[in-house]
């Protein structure tokens, strides 16, 4: 598993149709420039039902009580994070439920079918609302994130100034 690659990489740059792309990964791509939005910070994330039901997240430990949940991309976070914890939590035969995307993942965690593995980016608003909440303190920073990437010349730099601003405004709050 290459966790340095992008989920997406455009093509069709310098074609007119397309002036800049959103990207996760680590920031290399070759003949682009990337500036970093924000950098991926996971955490399981859970109902508040979920984490003090039948059986509570007290302990990392007591995930193997839980269904994880995850996106089709998503198991790579949970292996990270569970290697983080130690390796026998690592080795152990999960229960796990697969969605096509982090949103019905997150959803089914509000719904209390499970727990997620939650980029804190992305799920700050649920957690802010107290729809989700985060049982553990540990956050793993992967080293990947997400990037503004276009060709590096510099009509691309001007048009993209503004847009830039604004992502970087929204992204640091």
């Amino acid at each position: 598993l290459n966790i340095d690659t992008a989920w997406f990489l455009p093509t069709n740059f310098g074609e007119g149709t397309l002036d800049a792309a959103i990207l996760f990964g680590n920031g290399r791509w070759e003949g682009l420039e990337a500036t970093s939005l924000m950098r991926e910070r996971l955490t399981p994330v859970c109902s508040p039902q979920t984490a003090h039901g039948p059986h509570p997240l007290a302990k990392p430990a007591d995930l193997k009580h839980h269904t994880l949940l995850h996106s089709s991309f998503g198991r790579r976070g949970w292996m990270l994070w569970l290697q983080q914890e130690s390796d026998e939590l690592a080795s152990h035969t999960y229960r796990e439920q697969v969605f096509d995307t982090l949103d019905l993942a997150f959803g089914a965690a509000v719904r209390g079918h499970g727990v997620a593995l939650g980029d804190l980016n992305l799920v700050q608003e649920n957690l802010t609302s107290g729809a989700l909440v985060a049982p553990f303190e540990r956050v793993l920073e992967t080293g990947s994130g997400y990037y503004l990437v276009h060709p590096p010349r510099n009509e691309y730099r001007e048009k993209l100034k503004p847009l830039l601003a604004w992502l970087l405004r929204i992204t640091a709050g």
